[in-house]
């Protein structure tokens, strides 16, 4: 039997944190432990997926602000199958995915969205690429960052900070919600994107771009909320519940991440406060 894991861009556990995991070798076997075999959903042992979707829709796109790394495993040991997961005493992990391996993933996950399917799983694969950070350029960045303000219509100024944690500490939860009112300008904005995103999360219920999840720390959740929203806007306009570009809220503000965005959050009531990414 094969199946699928991901980690973090780091290769810790997505929902534990913690250490990384192994040193990024293959094949790797990891460290026996203790296997529950009740039908717990969340028993002790190493929990892994049939296919690269079922871990998809466990895990998510980015977990920790940073496109997530799927890695096929091969479980060692006695199997136990939960409802969406498998676990086992232990496994070996053989490669990480491909690029088309991918793609191929988020095309099926992207399926129930008929005549949008291809450009929507499209857009995905271009949001993990630029989650990845591959790029470090700040005036690129700060470029990304004017561009997608002018996008959004907001003469706002921007202010950049240290590091990730200086600008979450001058952002307040308050203002980014007057910001984000300013950015939609109306109730019927406002309640079409309501709409987009009830629809988005309606074909995925476990929505791999969902940043509310449980284990997502709240200082993690700008970076999967500007992937999400932008989206649902390109979704929404395509639908024809907003009149507005598809791209809204994606120009600039992608490829800012693509070079070396760590974080750009409202820092005032026009005021977006950046950092770059450090690692």
């Amino acid at each position: 039997m094969r199946g699928w894991k991901l980690f973090t861009h780091d290769l810790r556990s997505p929902l534990r944190r913690g250490d990384p995991v192994w040193d990024g070798s293959y094949p790797y076997t990891l460290p026996e432990v203790e296997l529950n075999r009740c039908n717990a959903e969340y028993g002790p042992g190493w929990h892994f997926c049939e296919t690269l979707v079922g871990a998809i829709r466990v895990v998510g796109f980015c977990p920790d602000g940073w496109s997530s790394r799927a890695i096929a495993v091969e479980p060692k040991g006695d199997v136990v199958q939960q409802s969406a997961t498998y676990r086992c005493s232990s496994l070996t992990l053989l490669h990480e995915a491909t690029v088309d391996e991918w793609r191929v993933a988020i095309v099926e996950l992207s399926a129930p969205l008929g005549a949008h399917a291809e450009v929507i799983a499209s857009e995905q694969l271009a949001w993990r690429e630029a989650l990845a950070r591959p790029l470090r350029d700040e005036a690129a960045v700060d470029a990304g960052l004017r561009e997608a303000l002018a996008a959004r219509g907001l003469e706002w100024q921007l202010h950049r900070y240290q590091d990730a944690m200086a600008a979450r500490i001058a952002s307040d939860g308050t203002v980014a919600v007057a910001a984000w009112d300013a950015a939609v300008k109306s109730q019927a904005a406002a309640r079409a994107f309501q709409l987009a995103m009830a629809a988005w999360n309606l074909w995925n219920p476990r929505n791999p771009w969902n940043p509310w999840n449980a284990w997502a720390a709240a200082s993690d959740v700008w970076f999967a909320w500007a992937a999400q929203a932008a989206l649902t806007i390109q979704y929404a306009a395509r639908m024809g519940w907003i009149a507005c570009s598809p791209d809204r809220t994606t120009i600039g503000i992608r490829d800012a991440y693509r070079h070396g965005l760590a974080v750009a959050l409202p820092c005032g009531p026009t005021e977006l406060g950046w950092a770059m990414e450090n690692q």
